[in-house]
């Protein structure tokens, strides 16, 4: 699968127009350019000075709405949205999404997470953005609630960030 996400990565490279405003845009939707320093400097703000608990909530409904956001760009259901959502956003820069869906749940594994590599600090050790975007992109799927759960993440010392899908 990394092979292909990175093919598609090289499509939307060539798909990319900047025009003179400085935006940058693929099949007209604009993209937006992640500055993980600005990122990384915000989850410690947020991480000093709110509870974990409420950092945590805050993060997950965002990844929630970029996820939703992102779903809206495929006409599928099911194992084929959720292959499409966390491929497109792989190739939007949030790192390799590796997932075998079903109605069930199953597990996603998460290679080279943009945000999780900065959240070696201790207040933040669970890559809530990605659990946002996966319990949304599952239960938009396959119209069912769902409860995700990380059970590695490099920000503990694991090789990759491995999530738990299971149906509620």
């Amino acid at each position: 699968m990394e092979e292909s996400v990175k093919a598609d990565f090289r499509d939307f490279l060539k798909r990319l127009e900047m025009p003179q405003d400085g935006q940058m845009i693929s099949k007209g939707r604009r993209v937006a350019v992640k500055d993980l320093l600005s990122v990384a400097e915000m989850l410690r703000y947020s991480a000093e000075n709110m509870s974990q608990a409420t950092v945590g909530v805050v993060l997950t409904r965002i990844g929630g709405f970029i996820a939703l956001k992102e779903i809206e760009a495929f006409k599928t259901s099911g194992e084929e949205l959720v292959k499409s959502c966390l491929r497109s956003l792989s190739i939007k820069g949030w790192g390799v999404f590796i997932a075998a869906p079903n109605k069930d749940g199953g597990e996603v594994t998460l290679k080279n997470s943009a945000i999780a590599q900065e959240y070696a600090i201790k207040a933040m050790k669970v890559d809530y953005i990605a659990v946002g975007m996966i319990t949304a992109i599952y239960e938009k799927a396959f119209n069912h609630r769902y409860l995700v759960r990380e059970v590695e993440c490099i920000a503990n010392g694991d090789n990759v960030c491995k999530f738990v899908v299971k149906s509620l």
